[in-house]
């Protein structure tokens, strides 16, 4: 049978059982396996949870504003086309450059994670810096070729790695029912205590921001929209459903987690799914167990990143926003190959960082980078939900407010306070970020006004 192309060239072949899990693959990396730590050291297990839930529901009020502009706007490059249709080439270019950087920054600090658990399998890594560099570089190539050849080769990828990563999981989940203590679910950290005082509701900020960066990833079937199948229906129930699954698999894990450890302890722990198995097992195989989980979960995220960055500078090429060098096709695959590659290669500049640093320093400062140029494009598609809605039409009653504008202002308000818990310097390196792009806008626009006026 034929295959179908959409107006770009690239080929529909994606069905929604695979966009669905294209979208938890893309979502689950080392956020839900690092948050107990984190959030241990940050808040109390009460702000904890209660963080969890207002961040689940501010995905899923981010998700319903993706599909429903993904629903009348089903082309490849997701945000930035929504943004550019709303709000024009300027701000639809600066999502395209937040964007783009947010997946590059994010599949290397993915990588280098990737590296800090193998680590723990194989101790050699963690002796050599370049001995770790090799292996990313080598790894993050691999995934590069494989996208090369295809998104059906990519998302087989990310199904094989997304079905992997459940099962540590779904493992930690059945021993932690059984394992549950409450008496560890009321003890708080020293370290929270004091950062935060007796006052717990003033960590809620900056645990919604650590438990945000574990769903970032959730908008990844509408960029990738413009080779999935019956993009007008299936693009929103992926985006819908594998939202909705990865509330309900991160609820689980963050809930349980709090009554297997003592605060102090968790708070503590480098790798704290791994300590709590090996608690409530007896033994030290947790530990790897673990570690190769988080290994296959990272690199089926990174991979995702790399379709998802891809994807989204493609289209911000074919809108003359980026170089026209992103918007070149593969001759015999039908990929966009120059921006896999480009993107790659931003990402393998940081993944070197590695080399300078060692694992650790290197993975906290892209991590850093990743979480906050992640948010800008939830604000303008959140926004761009509403402007389009009223572009079509539709009156301002109470009924259509709450109908088309309800939802998308709820996920630009959490998207905005989620902002703000990242802190001072995160927003300061957004801010730079933001500006150190301006000058690419400024050549790109320049040369498309030069052909015009030629």
């Amino acid at each position: 049978m034929k295959k179908e192309n959409n107006e770009d060239g690239l080929k529909r072949e994606v069905g929604l059982g695979v966009a669905i899990l294209f979208v938890i693959g893309s979502t689950i990396g080392s956020g839900i396996f690092m948050a107990p730590q984190n959030l241990a050291k940050s808040s109390s297990p009460s702000v904890s949870i209660l963080a969890w839930i207002i961040t689940g529901l501010g995905a899923i009020m981010i998700a319903l504003s993706f599909s429903s502009v993904a629903a009348k706007i089903p082309k490849t490059g997701g945000c930035v086309e929504y943004t550019r249709v709303a709000f024009g080439e300027f701000a639809a270019f600066i999502v395209a450059w937040f964007y783009w950087i947010g997946q590059s920054t994010g599949g290397a600090a993915l990588i280098i994670a990737c590296l800090r658990y193998m680590s723990k399998i194989f101790p050699v890594i963690a002796d050599s810096n370049l001995l770790a560099f090799v292996i990313g570089c080598v790894i993050f190539c691999s995934l590069t070729y494989i996208n090369i050849r295809g998104i059906r080769q990519g998302m087989m990828i990310s199904t094989a790695t997304t079905i992997c990563k459940l099962l540590p999981l779904t493992l930690f989940v059945l021993l932690a029912i059984f394992h549950f203590d409450p008496a560890n679910f009321h003890t708080v950290s020293q370290v929270s205590v004091q950062k935060n005082g007796s006052n717990g509701l003033s960590s809620l900020s900056a645990a919604i921001a650590i438990t945000m960066w574990s769903f970032t990833g959730i908008e990844s079937a509408t960029t990738a929209g413009g080779e999935i199948k019956d993009p007008e229906k299936n693009i929103k129930r992926a985006t819908i459903f594998g939202t909705l699954g990865l509330v309900v698999v991160y609820l689980l894990v963050s809930i349980l987690s709090t009554g297997i450890l003592p605060q102090d302890q968790l708070a503590q722990s480098k790798a704290p799914i791994a300590d709590m198995l090996n608690k409530m097992t007896g033994g030290t195989w947790g530990g790897l167990f673990i570690a190769a989980g988080v290994v296959i979960s990272t690199l089926g995220c990174a991979n995702g990143g790399i379709i998802v960055a891809s994807r989204s500078a493609f289209s911000a090429a074919q809108n003359n926003l980026f170089p026209p060098i992103f918007s070149r096709l593969n001759k015999k695959y039908n990929t966009p190959s120059a921006s896999i590659i480009i993107s790659s290669i931003f990402s393998l500049i940081l993944i070197s960082m590695n080399y300078f640093k060692g694992l650790n320093a290197a993975y906290e400062f892209v991590m850093l980078l990743a979480t906050m140029v992640a948010l800008p494009p939830y604000v303008f598609v959140a926004a761009a939900d509403i402007v389009i809605a009223r572009k079509q039409g539709n009156k301002i009653t109470i009924f259509s407010f709450i109908k088309n504008s309800l939802v998308p202002l709820l996920a630009f308000i959490y998207a905005l306070y989620t902002i703000y818990g990242t802190g001072s310097e995160s927003v300061m390196w957004g801010f730079l970020l933001m500006l150190g792009g301006i000058p690419l806008y400024l050549f790109v626009r320049l040369r498309a006004n030069v052909k015009e006026s030629a």
